[in-house]
């Protein structure tokens, strides 16, 4: 390889990392703000080896809680399958790169207490992490057993 062609390689990895780090700027700074939790889809079943065999599911509609996103703390109350969850905490968001089919795709990771949800911006088309005004946020089990998962959708006031 030429000097030039180093120069160019090390021209567009730096700009990858860029990009990278403007995504998740622009992720964190579109979370911020108040949320209204207007539907929860809720499972549980078990977890086999082979898939997951889903036994109960319900789907919740309604202003059911909300969501305050501030630099570094989070305010959240929601009502799911007749339980109130509410709570002050930190949060952080995380951004990597996944395979999905023939192409990397962008995944946020949003921790809050104990939870990680993955993130889902709008429809996730590119760039939909930029002033969102929808969000997806899903938690689901991962061992082998018992399964639960639930999905919050939220829709910025």
């Amino acid at each position: 390889m030429t000097s030039n062609q180093y120069f160019i390689l090390l021209f567009i990895a730096i700009g990858l990392c860029a990009c990278a780090k403007q995504n998740l700027r622009n992720a964190e700074k579109s979370l911020k703000g108040n949320w209204t939790v207007t539907e929860i889809y809720s499972a549980d079943g078990e977890r086999l080896t082979g898939g997951i065999d889903i036994q109960n599911e319900q789907t919740e509609t309604g202003e059911l809680g909300e969501f305050v996103f501030s630099e570094n703390e989070v305010d959240y109350n929601f009502t799911r399958l007749d339980s109130l969850y509410k709570s002050s905490s930190t949060w952080t968001l995380q951004r990597d790169r996944v395979n999905q089919g023939f192409v990397r795709v962008e995944v946020y990771t949003l921790n809050i207490d104990e939870y990680d949800f993955v993130c889902e911006f709008g429809d996730q088309t590119s760039d939909a992490e930029k002033n969102a005004d929808e969000v997806r946020l899903i938690f689901e089990t991962k061992n082998v057993g018992a399964y639960s998962t639930f999905h919050l959708m939220l829709e910025k006031e």
